[in-house]
């Protein structure tokens, strides 16, 4: 062999190229995970504070269910805003300045915590459903650009990167969440503290495992927490403290701390975020279901755009709705709304207001938050070495055990720890269902992001809608079965829509191959 290679060029000039093309693939890994984390950061500071709040809502805000009935109307709101403007306003307007708009929403429902009048937390918890549709629609473009962007420089097929930057992003979320419920724990339980010591001077002070004694019995101290809450108004009034934090200026100060926070990643997020392109995958230009097709040049980022208009936007939301495989895996979804707005509204209030505090409910979700960012993390990992269903299994046996265990314990001064409990294992699925969904999402639905993402956006935000709405009037042991029936159902389904998925791929790797096995016959010809 010469000096020469077979297209022309010296070894020595083939190996500059080989070194060239390393340090460029560097360069672009680098530019991808310095983009990612700056978007990470931006949106932890915007969205922490209110997620933060939105946990407290259903103890500070318990008179008339006004804290949970805003949240009902947030997801609500986002429903409908979700299916007639959401897909074609984050066309028009670019993922970028959509999350923007909707961060905004977060910070308009946590001003209105200043003055929770009922009239006002509705209209502000409309706005952030609006924010939240356009956010939580963006977001999974985001993890398909820096999928794409890594996947041009790396190893392993784009579908991998996604699912990596999607397990990232929700463990930095977790993170984002002990930052803001480390901050509310800070703030309210620092005030308890001082008003208590003022007040009497032989109270003991509350730390994260112990409540303050009260003269009640036992069996009666608890008798309404748990499964057994029923938020009955003559309870509510006779508890409040547990529920409403006794000095009014803590709630200030915090709600005041997490504006400012919010305030800071929206001006950040504006400033740095970049444009998410994404580059759905290349498909026949007769596919009358697919709003993309790629031009045909030399440049593969270059996309041209079919059927933009209003109703047409709006007929393709409808086919993805009634797809086959769309219509089976909506349970799973909506049980991931459901199974949230249960962490958030039942089990802080029922079981952490109600047996530790109001004060304790961010050291519980420090804890939530902790275990389901790691899990977050770590579960496309999981996925990646034995398959989604296998995780999926598993995830939905934990749950059926927590949910039991929800209803048959009943709280005592030496189980209050217990609650704690709780909390890590809602945190050990809550951080593996997402990821799981995104994973057969991504599978299932690879074209048309502005339209499969709104409706996975609207799936979870309805169950949420529906257990935030509800969750004044019916009691907690009745959701818990409702949470159960729920959970086998969708797991039916989802074995339902893998059945035809699998059947799918079948018939189309039999295609492949009969086309490969007629092109061959001809060049033998």
């Amino acid at each position: 062999m010469t000096s020469l290679e077979k297209n022309g060029k010296p070894k020595e000039y083939m190996e500059e190229d080989i070194t060239y093309n390393r340090k460029h693939k560097k360069h672009g890994t680098r530019k991808t995970a310095k983009q990612f984390w700056i978007f990470n950061i931006c949106f932890l500071l915007a969205f922490a504070p209110y997620l933060s709040i939105m946990g407290l809502q259903s103890s500070i805000n318990i008179e008339e269910g006004i804290g949970t009935l805003s949240l009902g109307v947030a997801h609500a709101s986002s429903i409908v805003f979700a299916i007639f403007i959401t897909p074609i306003a984050v066309r028009r307007f670019g993922s970028h300045r959509a999350i923007v708009i909707g961060e905004l929403g977060y910070l308009i429902y946590i001003l209105a915590n200043f003055y929770p009048k009922s009239y006002i937390m509705i209209i502000a918890g409309a706005l952030v459903g609006c924010g939240e549709a356009l956010v939580w629609t963006a977001l999974p473009m985001y993890f398909w650009h820096f999928g794409y962007q890594h996947g041009e420089f790396g190893t392993k097929p784009f579908e991998s990167y996604v699912l990596k930057y999607n397990g990232l992003f929700y463990g930095m979320f977790q993170l984002g969440q002990i930052f803001g419920s480390s901050v509310s724990y800070g703030v309210l339980s620092g005030f308890k503290n001082n008003t208590q010591g003022i007040s009497t001077s032989n109270n003991s002070s509350t730390n994260i495992f112990q409540e303050n004694e009260t003269d009640l019995k036992p069996h009666l101290q608890y008798q309404y927490c748990g499964a057994n809450d029923c938020q009955s108004p003559n309870v509510t009034i006779e508890n409040i403290d547990n529920y409403v934090p006794a000095d009014s200026y803590s709630v200030y100060i915090l709600i005041s701390m997490f504006c400012a926070m919010s305030l800071i990643g929206i001006c950040l997020h504006f400033k740095f975020l970049p444009r998410a392109n994404t580059k759905p995958l290349e498909v026949e230009s007769n596919d009358h279901d697919v709003l993309y097709e790629k031009k045909n040049t030399d440049d593969a980022s270059e996309i041209i755009t079919q059927n933009f208009s209003y109703v047409s936007t709006l007929k393709h939301t409808y086919k993805q709705f009634f797809n086959s495989k769309q219509l089976l895996v909506s349970p799973v979804l909506f049980y991931i709304g459901i199974f949230a707005a249960f962490i958030y509204s039942e089990m802080n209030r029922a079981y952490v207001s109600c047996v530790l505090g109001v004060e304790l409910v961010g050291a519980v979700m420090i804890v939530y938050a902790f275990v389901s960012g790691f899990m977050s993390a770590l579960t496309p990992r999981i996925i990646s070495k034995f398959g989604r269903n296998i995780v999926m299994s598993i995830a939905c046996m934990i749950d059926l055990l927590i949910f039991i265990f929800c209803l048959l314990w009943r709280p005592q001064d030496d189980t209050k720890y217990l609650v704690y409990l709780v909390g890590v294992v809602c945190g050990l699925t809550d951080g593996t269902w997402t990821n799981c969904s995104m994973d057969f999402y991504t599978e299932y639905f690879p074209h048309n992001q502005e339209i499969s993402f709104t409706v996975w956006n609207f799936w979870i935000t309805l169950g949420s809608a529906v257990a935030y709405l509800w969750s004044p009037h019916l009691c907690v042991s009745v959701k818990l079965y409702i949470d159960i029936g729920l959970l086998i159902f969708s797991m039916m389904c989802y074995a339902g829509a893998e059945y035809i998925h699998n059947k799918e791929k079948i018939l189309v790797h039999k295609k492949k191959n009969n086309q490969h096995s007629s092109v061959t016959n001809n060049q033998h010809r």
